[in-house]
C-alpha cells in the first residue's frame, strides 16, 4: 500500500537512529491498553509497520520508520501471550493457532479516538508467532486522485472498467502500490446501483459498501471455490487479488466472457507487454483474451520531494542522456537538499506514477495472433501510449518528485 508520509530509509547517524523512536514512560499492563499505547506511538512517528518478534524471554517490538527498523521497549513475558492473542483476534484470525501462517485485516481505536487500519501477517517461529502489522496511512482507501492519477488518467480508467465483460489489470513489481490502486478502483465503482465483490488473499483494508471475501485454503475456501460462490451472486464488478497462475487467470477471463462481469486484478509484471505475454504463456486463448482484456495499468512508486528543503535543480547532461529523449534542462525541476523534516533524505512521502494502456481494436487484433514480444512492443508504440517514464517526468515537472526518482524506477 501507499505510505503517504513515508520515504525510504535515509543514511542516519547513530544519534539519529536512537532519538526519534524509543518509547518512554510506563506502558499499560492490560493487553488492550498496551496495544493502544503501542499503536498511538507508532502513528505519532509515522510508522509504516510494527514488528512483534518473539524471543526466548520477551516480545521484541520494532517500528519501521523511513524504511529503517527502530527498537522499542520490549513486552515482558508475562504480558506477551495476551497481547499476541489480542492482535490475532482483532485481525479476525484463530487466536489459538500457533502453528499456521495467518493473515487478516486490522482496525483498532487508539488513544485519541481515531482508528489504525492495516493488515497483520503471522509467521510461526521457534519462539512463537511473529506478527507484523502493516499500517495503512490515511485511515482507509484512497481515491484515484490521492494515489497519484491525473483527472485524465482517472477518467480513462473509469472508461475501461465501464465495459461489460471486461478485464482490467494493474501491473507492477512487488511494493509498487498495486493493492492501493485496486482498492481505489473498487471504491470508485461502488455506488447504490452497483454490486462490487472482492476475493483477496488477504483482505488488507475493509471497504464500506463492498462485499469482501478472504481466501482460506486451509478452510476449503480457495480462489476457485470463492469465485464460483461470488459468480452465483451476480455482482457487477469483481476485484481480485493478484493472479498467480493459469487457473486463476482463466477463471477471471471466463467470468468476463460468460457472465459479462467486470473484473479488476493485479499481475506481478513490469510492463504492458510482459503482462500480455504472461497471460498468453499461462495458456489463455488469444482470441478470448483479446475479447475480454480492456486495459492495463502499469505503475511504480516514487518518493516525493521534501517541500521543506526542495530547491530548483538543473539537469546535468548525463541525466538528460539517461532520459533518452529531449527535455528542458532548466524546466523547473526540484531536488530536496535534506533537512530535519525528511531526516536528511530530501524526500518525504510517496506517490505513484502510471502508464495507462487501453486495449484498442488494433491491439486486440495483434493479441489474437499470439504475438511475439517484438510485435507487441511495435503495436504499443503505434498506439502512442504515454510511457511510465514520460508520465513520471510530468510529475517531476510539477515539483512532486525528482527526475532522479523517475529514472530510478523506470530504468
Amino acid at each position: 500500500m501507499y505510505n503517504n508520509g513515508m520515504s525510504e530509509a535515509p543514511s542516519l547517524s547513530d544519534d539519529q537512529e536512537q532519538s526519534p523512536t524509543k518509547t518512554s514512560g510506563n506502558p499499560p499492563k492490560d493487553p488492550e491498553g498496551l496495544l493502544r499505547y503501542i499503536l498511538s506511538r507508532a502513528v505519532a512517528l509515522n510508522t509504516s509497520s510494527i514488528h512483534f518478534e518473539p524471543t526466548e524471554s520477551e516480545l521484541r517490538v520494532r517500528f519501521r520508520v523511513m524504511g529503517a527498523l527502530f527498537e522499542q521497549e520490549a513486552v515482558p513475558a508475562n504480558q506477551r501471550m495476551e497481547l499476541e492473542r489480542l492482535i490475532r483476534r482483532v485481525s479476525h484470525m484463530d487466536e489459538d493457532d500457533l502453528i499456521h501462517p495467518q493473515e487478516g485485516p486490522f482496525r483498532y481505536q487508539v488513544e485519541d479516538g481515531s482508528h489504525v487500519t492495516g493488515h497483520v501477517s503471522v509467521l510461526p517461529t521457534i519462539h512463537g508467532p511473529k506478527q507484523v502489522l502493516t499500517i495503512s496511512h490515511g485511515d482507509g482507501v484512497m481515491s484515484l486522485g490521492q494515489i497519484g492519477m491525473s483527472p485524465k488518467q482517472a477518467d480513462l480508467v473509469r472508461k475501461m472498467i465501464e465495459e461489460e465483460g471486461s478485464l482490467l489489470l494493474v501491473a507492477g513489481p512487488w511494493a509498487s502500490g498495486k493493492s492501493a490502486t485496486l482498492y481505489a478502483i473498487a471504491a470508485d465503482c461502488a455506488n447504490e446501483a452497483m454490486s462490487v465483490a472482492t476475493l483477496e488473499d488477504p483482505v488488507e483494508i475493509m471497504l464500506p459498501g463492498i462485499t469482501q471475501t478472504q481466501v482460506s485454503p486451509r478452510d476449503g475456501l480457495t480462489f476457485a471455490t470463492g469465485m464460483r460462490a461470488i459468480l452465483r451472486q451476480d455482482p457487477n464488478i469483481i476485484a481480485l487479488g493478484e493472479l498467480t497462475d493459469a487457473v486463476e487467470a482463466t477463471i477471471a477471463m471466463e467470468a468476463c466472457l460468460q457472465g459479462a462481469h467486470r473484473v479488476i486484478s493485479c499481475l506481478h509484471t513490469r510492463n504492458g507487454v510482459e503482462s500480455i505475454l504472461w497471460l498468453l504463456k499461462a495458456g489463455l486463448d488469444p482470441v478470448k483474451l483479446s475479447e475480454s482484456l480492456s486495459g492495463i495499468i502499469v505503475q511504480r512508486l516514487v518518493r516525493k520531494v521534501c517541500k521543506d528543503c526542495a530547491k530548483p535543480a538543473k539537469l546535468r547532461p548525463k541525466t538528460i542522456e539517461a532520459i533518452g529523449f529531449p527535455i528542458d534542462a532548466d524546466g523547473g525541476w526540484l531536488q530536496g537538499q535534506g533537512c530535519a523534516s525528511c531526516n536528511g533524505s530530501g524526500y518525504n512521502g510517496k506517490t505513484a506514477i502510471f502508464e495507462i494502456i487501453p486495449i484498442s481494436e488494433s491491439l486486440k487484433e495483434v493479441i489474437k495472433q499470439n504475438p511475439s514480444e517484438l510485435l507487441l512492443k511495435k503495436a504499443l508504440r503505434a498506439q502512442k501510449v504515454r510511457t511510465l517514464r514520460r508520465a513520471g517526468l510530468i510529475r517531476a515537472k510539477a515539483g512532486i518528485t525528482s527526475v532522479a526518482e523517475v529514472l530510478r524506477v523506470t530504468s
